[in-house]
């Protein structure tokens, strides 16, 4: 593989890790904000998986971009890039829709409705969206297939969990507000 790819597919990762920095100091800056309104966290919220299916993302593509032969840049490396962009503008739409009630964590706050505008005026779960779509398309743009395959695998199970525990929170919150 040439150093360009290698290049380019650092660089993309470094962006993508610097933003997940940037939302993890965020999260934590809403947990204090929705624990100090009372928020209740759910227990099983299936974060531990999503941590996984994240370190499987961001390893695998570093390292399959610089062992795989078969890992390099097409046709499809740009196209693919901008679908990435395009799922980070859809994760900061819901991070703005939610404000200080977006979390990494499953919260609900007491008396609070379910946030229905935004991109959830399409979407139940647009943050989850966006996720998949960036599990996808991020290796593929490097063409590095085995972490494609082994990072949806596991994102897709942890946030099909996490899909339960958001519902199974929200119901319980219907229950206690009614």
């Amino acid at each position: 593989m040439s150093r360009r790819v290698l290049l380019l597919a650092l660089v993309v990762l470094a962006l993508v890790l610097a933003e997940r920095g940037v939302e993890l100091a965020l999260d934590a800056r809403h947990v204090a904000w929705l624990r100090a309104r009372g928020a209740t966290f759910a227990r099983e919220d299936g974060f531990r998986l999503i941590l996984v299916g994240q370190v499987a993302l961001f390893a695998g593509l570093a390292v399959e971009t610089q062992l795989a032969p078969w890992a390099r840049v097409g046709w499809w490396t740009w196209p693919l890039l901008g679908l990435v962009a395009l799922a980070q503008a859809l994760r900061y739409w819901v991070i703005r829709t939610l404000g200080p009630r977006w979390s990494t964590r499953v919260a609900t706050l007491p008396d609070a409705p379910r946030v229905t505008t935004g991109p959830y005026r399409f979407a139940r779960h647009p943050n989850y969206a966006a996720v998949a779509v960036e599990t996808v398309a991020l290796p593929l743009a490097f063409g590095a297939w085995a972490t494609a395959a082994l990072a949806s695998l596991t994102m897709g199970v942890a946030l099909a969990r996490r899909i339960r525990a958001e519902e199974a929170a929200w119901s319980e919150a219907s229950d206690e507000a009614a």
